[in-house]
Parts: C-alpha cells; structure tokens; sequence
C-alpha cells in the first residue's frame, strides 16, 4: 500500500503494445485504488506523475521525462495488457514465480478471486514447498544457508 506508482511498464518498440504489471509477494492484495483496475490505476498514476499530484510532489529528477515518456506509450499503444504477478519468498529470500493474473477490469467490477495462471495458461497452485515468510528476522540457530 506504499502507492509509489506502477510497478513495471514494458513496450514492444515494433508493435507500440504496452504491458502494465503489478508485482504482488505472498499474501501481499492489491490497495482500494488498485482494485479498480489496471487501465484506472496506470492512468491515474502517470496524470499524478505529470501534475506532481500525492507522492509524486518530491519525485526524482528525471521522472517526470519518463511520465512524459508513459504517457506517450499509453496514447499511442497498439495494444495495451495488464497483469499481477504473485512470487512467494521464503525466510532466507528465495522467491517462486506463483503466476499472473488478468488486471485488465473496469472500476467496480473486479472479481472476488483472481485466477494465477503459469506461462503456459494452466491454472497455477501454490507450491507445497514455499512456506509463508516469518513475522520477524530467524533465530540464529535456525537459519539456514539457500546453497
């Protein structure tokens, strides 16, 4: 819920298609404004972006030529996508590509559960082996090495 903007943007230089992504870890969910959809959610981020509306008051040098830039890739899309990404990450910061999820809906209409699908389309399952993060740094004695 920190609001700082979109997470990724990517555009086929050859096409004009854009792709929005939300990245989401373990039982992180999308905030109020989020929830509205994709297309609200990147509009209303690069306009705040380009006005220096909400966080974007002190943003970096520099970023505003890069709204400039995603509002000219947004105007002039071919093709626009938008997508959630859901990783697990473990205790010791491994993380697991759990799958994405169609972030492309209308205000009021999100649905009560998002469907994670891998890269090939089927539906994606929490693997077994991925345990919720702890609440806190691990004991000395029990941290263990990812190698």
């Amino acid at each position: 819920n920190s609001d700082n903007g979109i997470d990724l943007v990517g555009r086929n230089p050859e096409t004009g298609a854009v792709k929005v992504v939300e990245v989401k870890a373990n039982s992180a969910s999308l905030n109020e404004l989020q929830s509205e959809g994709g297309p609200k959610y990147a509009n209303i981020q690069v306009n705040r972006a380009l006005s220096g509306d909400g966080n974007w008051k002190s943003m970096p040098s520099g970023m505003d030529d890069i709204a400039d830039e995603l509002y000219d890739w947004f105007q002039g899309a071919s093709y626009k996508e938008y997508e959630i990404w859901k990783y697990d990450v473990d205790d010791a910061g491994n993380t697991t590509f759990r799958g994405k999820a169609d972030w492309n809906w209308k205000p009021g209409t999100k649905p009560k559960r998002l469907k994670y699908r891998d890269d090939s389309g089927n539906m994606a399952r929490k693997p077994k082996s991925v345990k919720p993060p702890a609440t806190g740094p691990p004991e000395a004695d029990n941290q263990t090495s990812p190698h």
